[in-house]
């Protein structure tokens, strides 16, 4: 993905952006886009593309390919991938907050910068907590024990609001949780 870059103080560089599916950028099936829209100059400032059910298809087959490795991925690795995330999209906060502060009308001080940020605590956060999570045994008698086994269950998908995309997603979903921990 490019940085926006100002060309005069009112035009912006129109960004042309795709989905990741099976560690891929890719168009839409269909090569049917939306435009994205700065609120408050009334102005196009990206394309993106629009996803349809084969589009769906395609990246849920993805994720089921992608699973049985996935599940077999230690708890504390999970943390040091989230961590990497972390560390990557810190790296381009600036550039985060900058966009969302463009897509969205929010100000950048107040409301995108906060935002960015926050996303990537949360990140670094539930990745943490992929060695903390201990188990139960119970004692049901003389020779007989319940413990927790944690065991993923398969393929998660979701579908977000079209504001505060990254933010509500960590924040508000089990998704944090599952990718950290063996739950997913």
């Amino acid at each position: 993905m490019t940085v926006l870059r100002k060309m005069h103080t009112d035009e912006v560089a129109l960004r042309k952006a795709r989905m990741l599916i099976g560690g891929k950028w890719v168009d839409s099936a269909s090569d049917k886009v939306l435009e994205v829209e700065d609120p408050a100059h009334r102005r196009p400032i990206a394309e993106v593309p629009r996803g349809g059910a084969e589009d769906v298809a395609r990246a849920v087959q993805a994720a089921a390919d992608a699973f049985p490795a996935w599940s077999r991925t230690i708890p504390r690795e999970r943390g040091r991938l989230l961590a990497r995330i972390a560390d990557a999209l810190e790296a381009r906060v600036e550039e985060l907050a900058r966009t969302i502060a463009l897509e969205t009308g929010n100000a950048l001080r107040t409301q995108a910068r906060p935002e960015a940020k926050t996303t990537v605590d949360i990140i670094r956060y539930f990745g943490g907590l992929g060695s903390e999570l201990k188990g139960e045994t119970i004692p049901f008698g003389e020779h007989v024990l319940s413990y927790t086994r944690r065991e993923p269950l398969g393929v998660v998908g979701a579908i977000t609001r079209g504001t505060r995309q990254s933010y509500w997603l960590l924040s508000r979903s089990g998704l944090r949780f599952a990718l950290a921990t063996r739950s997913s």
